[in-house]
């Protein structure tokens, strides 16, 4: 189970990653090395997808009344989760 716990960590540090890449659409990126810039992106739009499988496995643990994932993580996580759908659906940044 502690599979679970290090996949919801990873969700929000991709979670971050995607704040700064749509952060960086506002900004000029050009002073920052190229692999720290794509690395960001990448892993920022990986983010949407890693975080819907985190934010249900967090529900299900819920449910289930099994505290594998810290209640906070899995708040965390399931905001930002609103926040890019939010951003891709209405925003479409």
């Amino acid at each position: 189970m502690r599979v679970l716990l290090f996949f919801s960590r990873i969700a929000l540090i991709c979670n971050v990653c995607y704040v700064f890449s749509v952060i960086a659409r506002y900004f000029s990126v050009e002073q920052l090395p190229a692999f720290l810039v794509s690395t960001l992106v990448v892993l920022g739009f990986f983010a949407i997808f890693l975080n819907i499988m985190a934010s249900f496995l967090w529900l299900v643990s819920v449910v289930v009344r099994k505290k594998i994932i810290p209640v906070s993580l899995g708040v965390v996580n399931l905001i930002f989760l609103i926040a890019q759908i939010f951003n891709s659906f209405y925003l479409q940044l």
